[in-house]
């Protein structure tokens, strides 16, 4: 029996609009590419973006000269600040750092008792076996505040804060704190004079009254002083 070879006919049409289909797809994806090898361009500060397109940081948007200051602030992405100085300073005896751990998320990890006596007892071990000293602190129920300042056996405040933090969080292990107990990031600031020392010493503990959760500091029992200023 013979075959019959003829060919379905196709629609024009139909043929016209795949081909358009195809050829829309092909666009965004060349187009997403571009957008990306472009965004990637200018987080690494090779180009700019200017009204004629992605020009190198070393032309201005006319083409000619160095890009203006205003140009750079609007079309660079920023990079974040250093937070800490160098880790030298961090080390000197006699100097005193104010400092800020913030909790994860900022949530009220420190709201009950027993966890936070096991807190404070990780911090008053850590002072022990390193050898800082902490003229005050204060637990509260999201962040902790820290006056503090190296030995004479130029102890890294910043070593100490880290190793604090590290076994800090796996005590909240145990009251189902899941993950990171406190932020990577704190907050410091250096103080010089005995004067400054007394008076931050003194803001850290009545941080309880100024929130409202106690009437005098004296009836927080999360706070206190641990080493005398005498010291300093």
């Amino acid at each position: 029996m013979p075959v019959n070879y003829t060919a379905t006919p196709v629609c024009r049409s139909t043929t016209v609009r795949r081909h358009k289909g195809l050829h829309y797809k092909l666009t965004r994806l060349l187009a997403s590419e571009c957008w990306i090898l472009n965004a990637f361009k200018c987080s690494v500060g090779l180009y700019a973006r200017s009204k004629q397109g992605l020009m190198p940081v070393n032309q201005s948007s006319t083409g000619k000269g160095l890009l203006h200051k205003s140009d750079l602030q609007r079309r660079m992405i920023r990079t974040p600040k250093k937070i800490h100085l160098d880790s030298s300073v961090y080390k000197i005896p006699g100097w005193v750092y104010f400092i800020t751990i913030v909790s994860n998320l900022k949530r009220p990890y420190f709201s009950e008792e027993k966890f936070n006596r096991e807190i404070i007892d990780c911090l008053k071990e850590e002072r022990r076996r390193v050898g800082c000293r902490i003229y005050a602190y204060c637990l509260m129920p999201e962040h902790l505040h820290l006056l503090c300042g190296p030995s004479d056996k130029e102890v890294s405040i910043l070593d100490f804060v880290s190793q604090f933090k590290g076994k800090s969080t796996r005590i909240g292990w145990k009251y189902r704190v899941r993950g990171a107990l406190w932020q990577r990031r704190s907050y410091d600031h250096i103080l010089r004079t005995e004067e400054n020392i007394r008076g931050v010493a003194e803001y850290i503990v009545n941080n309880p009254v100024r929130r409202g959760l106690v009437e005098t500091s004296d009836q927080y029992p999360f706070s206190g002083f641990l080493d005398d200023f005498g010291v300093v």
